[in-house]
Parts: structure tokens; sequence; C-alpha cells
């Protein structure tokens, strides 16, 4: 849970940083569903999305560096795309039921 709280906050922190420029204003949602065993979090904002030439496994960034290294850690998947203007984060992982 730990690791997926980082990843959450850095990448809604992210959006806030770097998606609405200028005062310009915007949306940041977030959504959390479980589907086929695993867990999905997409984290979408409506700002001015990433350069064409992002790609997270070279992102020089402690933030992204630290999201990468954190899916890796709960065996999941990263993926990043631009919507809308917008960009989405999509973190995929598999469902661990807890020991009661």
């Amino acid at each position: 849970a730990l690791s997926v709280g980082l990843i959450l906050n850095e990448l809604v922190t992210n959006s806030l940083k770097y998606a609405f420029p200028d005062n310009r204003k915007g949306s940041i949602g977030i959504t959390l569903e479980r589907k086929n065993g695993d867990i999905i979090i997409e984290v979408s904002d409506d700002g001015i999305g990433t350069p064409s030439d992002f790609a997270i496994e070279n992102s020089k960034g402690l933030g992204m560096s630290l999201v990468n290294l954190l899916t890796k850690q709960i065996n999941g998947n990263l993926i990043k795309a631009n919507i809308n203007n917008g960009t989405l984060f999509r973190v995929r992982f598999p469902y661990i039921k807890a020991i009661p």
C-alpha cells in the first residue's frame, strides 16, 4: 500500500506542477478498479500534455524515476498516453489478497 500511495502522490504532484502553467485551470482525475485479477490505477489531467518525445523509461526526473521503480517493485507496469491535450498515466499490478 505504501508503494501505491507514493506512486499516486508523485503522479498527482506532477500534474499539479506541469499540466497547468500560467495559472491555467483544469482537472485531475484518479480512478481505481480491480479487473481480471489486477488493480488498475489511472491518474489523468486535461492540461498541456507531455512533450512528444517524453518516455517514462528515459525520464531524468527524480519523481518519474521513483514512479517507475515503485511500479516495478509491485510487479506492475506503467504506461503514459496523451489524451485530449492532457496526460494519462496507468499503473497496472497484480491483486494480492491481504491475509486477515
